[in-house]
């Protein structure tokens, strides 16, 4: 037959899993992984991958860049505690060259209060903020204080150019600023009122089982603590304030001079952690609400006398004769009473103006020299009551005529109150605190102490003709009482229905607004939209004050008709998720008002993200075993994960409803979840599904859940089988649980894995560090010889010096010291080694754990390689036993003539984790495919991922820390690889570890459409390019029909020549190899390869189609075997296609 030539160009169909894949699309590749099929048409290219973020050098200020670290003695949570937020505003950190700066130091705290305030922006420049939680606190070490001591929080301020120099993937932006704007604010805590009980320096477990929940809205970050801890009871909230007017904008005082007003306004970050009472905690911070009863002029030094400090309070001033009928006459038949020696009468039921007179006039407040008040947030708030229908008391005090009002309120006597007064604060976008009632009355007339509102003010007859004129009074030249609050409201609760004459309801049990302040327009009535402005108090005693009024003449608002709540239905709302949707913030797995709710979704009322209520509440499947993980909110849409099933809820309408469920599809932590354009992705042991705004969709389904779950491992020269299934790179333990993150350029959805932390078996420090003495290993023989074992102090290790032996010899531990093994389970064991002296060669040890002996160690960066002996330098040595018993653990030379030292340090046994290698996986939304990526991420700990305004995909490495491994307790804590940002460079910024060996790609098995029939393959060519040394040896698997085992040979040109089965430079493995693809300069070209290696991986060129011949099928694959380089300048690297030429035999 002739010569035909097959062309394999366009992979898109990317990676479907497959040992064989005939029937698979041409353009599959069914093993390999860090290419990438997608970014141009037609080509492969190599992957992109997470490298160490950067971030410019903040203290040096030079120019350069550094890693970016998290801070110091850190302690994260796999799987959470990363969020990302950007803002207006800079200067949450000092600037300038700090690094780091602590938030006690920055934020000013207010006595007696739950805020603290920072500083004000300096540039008013857009900024990128990480916000990273830790279970330790940053200025305690892990050697004093180690364990989960703390719960807080850091952030990380990055102002966006042209004000930084350097971007998160190091690319010099040509600015000046070199980070000088950019630092940490450390250790923000969690805990009770200011951050109290959020540490504790004894209990290694105090803040174990604390993660941060956030969610971002109206401008400001929330933190909750999702694991309920008893000591946080707080709750942040992290924003910027500032108010661009106060006081109507009036700047004149009660003189007519210019005033300084800017106290009152605040133009700083606040750092709030809501209400400091335990009716209040973990709500909006309430008002502290004082009631002054007088029958006498006011001065503060009055007021104080009877309430104590007035800072930061409301203050209902009220100005009577006394309670009740006591002391009223008839004054010519109107009754009337006397207001102590001020020569001012009321009528009965009614109050004196306390705020507002002229000065030596007509209001009990500013009727002399010492009756300024200057404390920080007071506010005071009178009641001017009349009844329209009397005159005396108004001509004689010559207030107005009051017009004749629509209220009716009943005389209380001394029993329970009819009605009462309460008050709030008001928050941006019109949020209330919760309601705090008017207490009893404060008086030094005894008369007059101990009394309620609704003695001194009331109807005087039975029809409703009363009229409330309210003030409130403030000095603009104090600051307020908090930095968020807008305002206040004055209500009155009518605790039963009130009628009048012939029965008429005048007014049923309510809360009814009767005056609202806000601090920048002024004072509302009830059922107005209209403010009456700030003015100025004309009266030279008072002069500083700004008074706000208004008329209420009937009940016309309640909190209820603002709200769609009643106040008694706010409650303390603490959860596990959250996120903000439709103006409503939205949050699962609650504890509200003490009580555990795992199955409830709670909601805000749109536009109050803040406020939770009893009734603002969706159950959608209760008591099942299940509990929400996670909401992730997608158009009008949310997706209420739990541990089995998903619930798509439909949040279009006034009320929520669920539209449908899919089972087996639920994730046991967020990190699993990430969301693009076209919908919401997530992955887990059954599949990566997709919900695209209408249906979820398990995309593996149409593909194949067979992958590789190892990295690339040779044999030989002979690339062996690591296809496994994709649930065995998953299990259901929360630090292991797989991390999405979301590409938006790229339209890339990128799988993690993550290696969990486990803890060191061995029980004692002593044993595991040997920095003192040996502890309790003991010198071991498998003879009648044994090592001479002594501790090193220089070293601080275990020298072992082994004799003359036919024995394995070394040191062993007993299993009395370390946790209990279990029969069948996997164990990692890692141990410090260097060689010291004799030894002509490297020597190799072996580790032996539950009567199994492990294979070679090897180093945990593979160099030494498993196989090799231990070098002259400290390093990190492991190998994984899958243990038959609980047996002692062994450390030892093999038995041998040939003698030395070598030194052991920092040993640690631990439970193997799934998967040990790095393994992820890319999915392209736009292409429908799925490449794989190993060793293109890290294998340590992560958080869950966010993505950048620019686009940039990041999660923070957590770190392998926790056993103190590789280095001395005096010098901190080690990491096997440093807590940092990890950022997506989706260009090949370099082809990983040197060191690694990586199959690229394997193609699917082709059998030219006819799997039966016989070929010869003659030759194969590749049309590539490259810019410097590949490294890259393409390989042919051959499967034949004659019954002939499948073969792997590796291509080679005519000049090979007695190509070793070894190491060696001219080996496959080796950098002279006469079978790489050449460099091709930069431009495309095609290299045709007829010759493979006459004995697979070795030996001398032979002809390919003497070698392949009579196969059904073939599979062709690229792979780097040399550990001491890259590919050079990989950004350059693209294969166009692969084209075959072969020749089909006739049937015999």
């Amino acid at each position: 037959m002739p010569k035909e030539t097959l062309v394999l160009r366009d992979f898109t169909s990317g990676f479907i899993g497959s040992e064989h894949g005939s029937d698979l699309p041409s353009n599959s590749i069914v093993e390999g992984a860090n290419i990438n099929v997608n970014t141009d048409p037609g080509i492969i290219k190599l992957s992109g991958s997470y490298i160490p973020a950067k971030r410019p050098d903040d203290i040096s200020l030079d120019g350069t860049s550094e890693t970016f670290n998290l801070p110091g003695n850190f302690i994260g949570h796999p799987g959470r505690g990363l969020f990302y937020f950007t803002s207006d505003y800079n200067s949450l950190s000092f600037e300038g060259a700090n690094g780091g700066n602590n938030y006690e130091g920055i934020f000013e705290e207010v006595t007696g209060m739950n805020y603290r305030t920072g500083q004000s922006s300096s540039l008013d420049a857009p900024t990128e903020y990480f916000v990273i939680g830790s279970r330790h606190h940053n200025h305690r070490s892990f050697v004093r204080n180690p364990g989960y001591i703390s719960s807080t929080i850091s952030i990380y301020q990055y102002v966006r150019p042209p004000h930084s120099h350097i971007d998160l993937l190091e690319n010099n932006l040509g600015n000046v600023d070199d980070g000088f704007y950019n630092s940490f604010l450390l250790d923000i805590p969690m805990g009770g009122e200011n951050g109290f009980e959020y540490k504790s320096d004894s209990d290694p477990l105090w803040a174990k089982n604390w993660f941060p929940v956030y969610y971002w809205a109206s401008g400001a970050l929330r933190v909750c603590d999702g694991g309920f801890l008893a000591q946080n009871t707080n709750k942040l909230w992290i924003g910027y304030v500032r108010d661009s007017n106060v006081f109507s904008n009036s700047t004149i005082d009660g003189n007519g001079a210019t005033m300084d007003i800017s106290s009152y306004k605040t133009n700083k970050w606040v750092i709030d952690r809501g209400g400091n009472t335990d009716e209040t905690v973990g709500q909006l911070y309430s008002p502290v609400v004082d009631f002054f009863q007088t029958d006498a002029y006011i001065t503060p030094a009055t007021m104080t006398a009877e309430l104590g400090s007035l800072e930061n309070k409301i203050i209902y001033l009220n100005g009577s004769s006394g309670p009740g009928l006591e002391n009223f006459g008839n004054n010519n038949g109107v009754l009337e009473a006397h207001v102590g020696s001020t020569g001012l009468y009321h009528g009965l039921g009614e109050t004196i103006m306390c705020l507002g007179g002229v000065q030596d006039g007509n209001s009990l407040l500013g009727h002399e020299s010492s009756s300024n008040v200057t404390t920080d947030g007071t506010i005071l708030f009178d009641i001017h009551a009349r009844n329209g229908s009397l005159e005396t008391q108004e001509t004689q005090n010559g207030y107005p005529q009051a017009t004749e009002g629509l209220l009716f309120l009943p005389l209380t006597g001394s029993g329970t109150a009819r009605w009462t007064l309460y008050f709030s604060y008001v928050y941006q976008n019109g949020e209330e605190s919760k309601l705090i009632e008017l207490g009893k009355s404060d008086s030094t007339n005894p008369n007059n102490n101990n009394a309620l509102i609704s003695q001194y003010i009331y109807s005087n007859s039975i029809t409703p003709t009363m009229t409330l004129d309210c003030r409130w009074a403030i000095n603009a030249t104090t600051k307020k009482t908090h930095p968020r609050i807008k305002g206040a409201k004055a209500y009155i609760r009518t605790l039963e229905a009130f009628t009048g004459y012939g029965g008429t309801q005048l007014a049923a049990p309510d809360y009814y607004l009767i005056s609202e302040v806000d601090f920048e327009k002024g004072s509302r009535s009830p059922g107005e939209v209209n403010y009456s402005p700030w003015y100025p108090w004309e009266n030279s005693y008072v002069s500083d004050f700004k008074l706000a009024k208004n008329t209420t003449s009937n009940f016309s608002e309640t909190f209820y008709s603002n709200h769609g709540y009643a106040p008694e239905d706010i409650g303390t709302c603490y959860y596990k998720t959250a996120c903000v949707v439709n103006n409503r913030t939205y949050v699962g797995n609650v504890k509200f008002d003490g009580a555990l709710f795992p199955d409830r979704i709670m909601k805000t009322p749109v536009g109050e993200y803040d406020v939770f209520t009893r009734f603002g509440f969706i159950d959608v499947q209760v008591d099942d075993g299940d509990a929400i993980v996670h909401l992730e909110a997608f158009a009008d849409r949310i997706l209420q994960f739990k541990e089995n099933v998903v619930h798509v809820i439909n949040i279009s309408k006034e009320f929520e409803f669920l539209e449908f469920s899919t089972q087996y599809a639920g994730i046991i932590c967020p990190s699993q979840v990430t969301k693009g354009e076209k919908g919401i992705y997530w992955g887990n042991r059954q599949g990566l599904w997709w919900y695209d705004g209408q249906k979820i969709t398990n995309l593996l389904l149409a593909k194949s859940s067979i992958v590789n779950t190892k990295d690339t491992n040779i044999t030989s020269g002979i690339v062996e089988d690591t296809l496994g299934h994709w649930k065995d790179l998953f299990n259901n333990k929360i630090e292991e649980a797989p991390v999405l993150s979301y590409d938006p350029i790229n339209k890339d959805i990128i799988i993690m894995t993550q290696l969990g932390v486990r803890d060191n078996l061995i029980t004692e420090d002593e044993d595991s560090f040997v920095y003192n003495s040996i502890g309790n290993w003991s010198a071991q023989t498998t003879g009648s010889n044994s090592p001479v074992v002594a501790h090193n102090s220089l070293t601080k290790s275990i020298r072992i010096s082994t004799t003359t032996h036919s024995e394995d010899q070394g040191i062993l531990l007993n299993t009395n010291y370390f946790t209990n093994l279990v029969v069948g389970d996997t164990y990692r064991v890692t141990a410090e080694m260097d060689k010291i002296s004799g030894f002509s060669t490297d020597p190799i040890i072996k580790f032996k754990l539950g009567n199994v002996e492990s294979s070679m160690v090897r180093a945990y960066d593979n160099t030494p390689a498993e196989g090799h002996g231990i070098t002259t330098t400290y390093q990190t040595y492991q190998a994984d036993i899958t243990v038959s018993a609980n047996a002692d653990l062994f450390i030892y030379h093999e038995a041998s003539t040939d003698d030395g030292v070598f030194d052991v340090k920092n040993i640690a046994i631990k439970k193997v984790t799934n998967p040990v290698d790095d393994i992820a996986f890319i999915y392209n939304t736009d292409k429908d495919n799925l490449m794989q990526l190993h060793h293109h991420t890290s294998r340590s700990p992560k958080s869950n991922a966010i993505t950048t305004v620019n686009g940039d995909s990041i999660f923070s490495g957590l770190g392998l820390f926790y056993h103190n491994e590789g280095t001395e307790p005096e010098n901190g804590l080690a990491y096997d690889d440093n807590p940092s940002m990890r950022v997506w460079h989706r260009d090949p910024y370099k082809d990983y570890v040197a060191s690694r060996r990586n199959l690229y790609m394997l193609t699917k098995a082709i059998d030219f459409k006819n799997h039966a029939q016989r070929k010869v393959i003659q030759s194969i060519h590749f049309t590539y390019k490259t810019n410097g040394e590949s490294g890259l040896v393409p390989f042919v698997k051959a499967y034949y029909l004659d019954g002939t085992a499948p073969e792997t040979y590796y291509m080679c040109t005519s000049s090979a020549s007695s190509v070793p089965a070894d190491t060696t430079a001219a080996s496959i493995n080796g950098v002279s190899y006469e079978g790489r693809l050449p460099d091709s300069a930069n431009k495309f070209e095609t290299f045709k390869y007829k010759h493979v290696l006459s004995s697979n991986v070795s030996g001398n060129a032979a002809s390919m189609r003497s070698k392949i011949k009579n196969v059904g099928s073939i599979q062709i694959g690229l792979i780097k075997l040399a550990t001491s380089n890259n590919i050079a300048n990989p950004k350059d690297f693209a294969i166009e296609e692969i084209s075959i030429t072969h020749r089909t035999k006739s049937p015999k």
